[in-house]
């Protein structure tokens, strides 16, 4: 104490989550008879202490910072693997194994130290391909206690929980991303776990460490567990109560999608891609086609505005092989949704090819409602073609067979069909030299979805107005709400819409011989789309006289003045 008490010192108490009671005490007592002392501790909880200030030590980041090419988690995986292996270095050929090793092992420094350590025997690639087979693969020889192996210091952390904690986590373990209480509750309050607020029992495991918590500032607070911490629990469930887990999880996605696309409000975040592919490998191994046929379809629209069109295409295919297996109805919903997977990815004459046939199909089953949304979706790809007189016949009879059904697309409220019909018509005969007419077809729906709060809805229209307005030669009106457009997929995080709409603004601004403006924005995708290349426009574009979406972005900055 004596000496503590003589200037200003700093006292390091190490790993205090078991001792915590204690070693608080112990702080308070210094504290008060040592003035000028300084207590750094480390835990996995906070202790509690009157004049304690808490730092969370979160994963190593995975994203390299600005002007420099490696993450934090992988400096630390080669500055180790470097003083194990000094003729080893970062190269073309490793560095992406390095990379999916840190993202492997989500960033947790003891894991990167342990996987490094390996390198005096494996390559970083060999090391990648044995990760996850191998639990002893994370273990150094060369240490002592409980850090020997990743295993035994998860274990010893696990070891801290009561059994409704434990409870909860292993339950929590179904997640693949972050997740919030709905979320949680829904999957996992069953059993002995029936009658218990979750919150509470949530808190406990975040103040210890277990889990994870992620906040974006906007909805609500977020959870979500290590992988390395995931994959040790998923070891400790055995088949059934995974089956009962995986069921409930299935349930969770699918009711938040279907919710999603009844109310068509904002985007649902790109954060749940890996729960969403959970959720749809369980829906195929357990047999579940329809449920399976049923999300696809409701995804299809995600897939494309969040930049995903790839997994459309892959379900969609992974469900055509199972269309035998399937009733005809949903056989056909299959076909349209594997058609819209197709469209978005540009394959437009496999889309037509399956089109067609989704079409007789349609027929044949009398569905007039199915059979328009069918000749709705070929009148866009014929339009997308440049096919633009057969493509305004199938909206026209697709009008058609609403308006024998008793919707008007004339008055389209409460009816998304009539509304995306009329949408569609409004753009083909737009593109068709009848701007006017369009304009006037489409201004309703822009309203509508601003009135009903249909954000993403309200994007995509203005979108389309913009285009239209292009069209109609007043490009100072189209810049205003193709910028309007362009703001609200930034604040909706749908970044293909956005570059889209991006690029009638700068056509629009282009017209109005605003060279600056036009520049500004190129730029601007340049910068925050590198690995767009090549761009092509997204599924719901056209061209529009010279607009530079047939450009590399690129070429197209060479060719503005200034």
């Amino acid at each position: 104490m004596e000496a503590l008490s003589e200037g200003a010192k700093v006292l390091v108490l190490d790993n205090c989550e078991h001792v915590a009671a204690t070693a608080s005490a112990a702080a308070e007592l210094l504290l008060a008879r040592c003035p000028a002392l300084r207590v750094l501790t480390t835990s996995r909880i906070a202790l509690g202490g009157d004049a304690e200030v808490t730092y969370p030590v979160p994963p190593l980041s995975l994203q390299a910072p600005e002007g420099r090419a490696e993450s934090d988690a992988m400096r630390l995986f080669t500055d180790r693997w470097s003083a194990r292996s000094p003729l080893l270095e970062l190269t073309e050929e490793n560095v992406s194994a390095v990379a999916a090793i840190c993202v492997r092992l989500d960033g947790v420094p003891l894991a990167l130290e342990l996987a490094a350590s390996r390198t005096d025997v494996l390559s970083p690639q060999q090391i990648e391909s044995r990760l996850g087979d191998s639990p002893a693969l994370l273990s150094d020889r060369r240490r002592r206690g409980r850090h020997t192996t990743l295993q035994s210091t998860i274990e010893w952390s696990l070891s801290l929980l009561d059994d409704a904690e434990m409870l909860l986590l292993l339950r929590l373990s179904v997640f693949r991303g972050r997740f919030d209480i709905d979320a949680a509750e829904y999957v996992c309050a069953y059993d002995e776990l029936g009658d218990t607020d979750l919150i509470d029992l949530i808190g406990s495991l975040a103040d210890q460490s277990m889990l994870q918590v992620t906040s974006s500032g906007e909805g609500p607070m977020g959870y979500r567990l290590l992988v390395p911490v995931r994959e040790t629990l998923e070891t400790k469930l055995d088949g059934a109560q995974t089956h009962r887990l995986r069921d409930r999880h299935l349930d969770y996605f699918r009711t938040l999608i279907s919710n999603h696309r009844e109310t068509r409000r904002r985007s649902l975040g790109k954060d749940i891609r890996d729960d969403v592919g959970h959720a749809l490998t369980h829906a195929f191994d357990s047999r579940r086609l329809e449920v399976a046929a049923e999300m696809v379809s409701n995804l299809q629209t995600w897939w494309s505005v969040v930049g995903l069109r790839e997994d459309g295409l892959a379900w969609s295919q992974r469900l055509l092989e199972d269309v035998g297996d399937l009733p005809p109805e949903v056989a056909a919903e299959v076909m349209h949704v594997r058609a819209g997977a197709l469209f978005h990815v540009q394959r437009l004459e496999e889309c037509l090819d399956l089109m067609v046939r989704l079409v007789t199909v349609r027929s044949q089953l009398g569905d007039p409602l199915d059979l328009a949304r069918s000749l709705s979706a070929m009148g866009i790809l014929l339009f997308r073609l440049d096919r633009l007189e057969e493509a305004e016949e199938k909206v026209d009879e697709a009008a058609s067979l609403l308006d024998e059904a008793g919707v008007s697309i004339q008055e389209p409220e409460g009816s998304p069909l009539a509304e995306l019909v009329l949408s569609n018509r409004a753009r083909i005969i737009g593109h068709a030299g009848r701007t006017g007419e369009a304009l006037r077809l489409l201004a309703p729906l822009v309203n509508l979805s601003r009135r009903r709060g249909l954000d993403v809805q309200t994007a995509l229209a203005l979108y389309h107005q913009s285009e239209l307005l292009l069209l109609d030669g007043v490009p100072e009106r189209a810049s205003e709400v193709a910028r309007e457009s362009m703001d609200m997929c930034e604040d909706l995080e749908l970044p293909h819409l956005e570059w889209s709409a991006r690029l009638y603004y700068v056509h629009a601004v282009c017209d109005l011989g605003e060279m600056a403006r036009a520049r500004a924005a190129v730029e601007k995708l340049v910068r925050e789309a590198p690995t767009v290349g090549e761009v092509t426009e997204a599924p719901w574009s056209r061209p529009v006289g010279r607009s530079p979406t047939t450009l590399r972005l690129s070429r197209f900055l060479e060719r503005l003045p200034g």
